[in-house]
């Protein structure tokens, strides 16, 4: 066995250790960089002014007690998706005129905007490309005689 003389081995474990330092620091930053960099929200101080009339919104929708299921058909290069929505007593709801945005959790910016076709009584449909597997949240929003029927729903889509 070769033997490093002492002279030699403290000085290069001192070197070692900070060159590692170095290099999984350089990892880091750049692993950080990987995905686009810092995520800036678009009239953050607007949406934080109006944070409380959102959610009275949002209470308003809750104590409206409808329900959307939202339903991701497979793999394709668009996907179809289809939106059933009922009322607290489990009716369907017709006659209405949604849309939706659909992002990504770590993105800002959204993968589609589209509105909704009716496909029967409260089934509401549509295709869209859904870039990979993985969860992604559904804004869908509906204009109604005294506001908005505004829900958020986070969805896993599978292959």
């Amino acid at each position: 066995m070769i033997r490093i003389p002492e002279k030699y081995f403290w000085p290069g474990m001192i070197i070692g250790i900070l060159s590692f330092s170095v290099v999984a620091n350089v990892i880091l930053v750049m692993a950080s960089r990987s995905d686009g960099g810092a995520q800036i929200i678009d009239n953050y101080y607007e949406k934080a002014v109006k944070w409380d009339e959102h959610q009275a919104d949002l209470k308003r929708v809750r104590e409206m007690g409808w329900d959307v299921q939202i339903l991701v058909g497979p793999h394709a290069e668009k996907r179809a998706v289809r939106f059933v929505m009922q009322d607290k007593n489990g009716s369907p709801l017709s006659g209405l005129r949604p849309h939706v945005v659909v992002t990504s959790p770590a993105k800002l910016e959204p993968v589609a905007t589209v509105e909704l076709v009716p496909a029967g009584p409260g089934v509401y449909a549509t295709e869209i490309a859904i870039p990979h597997d993985g969860f992604f949240d559904f804004e869908l929003t509906a204009p109604l005689g005294d506001g908005d029927f505004v829900t958020r729903k986070r969805v896993e889509v599978l292959p």
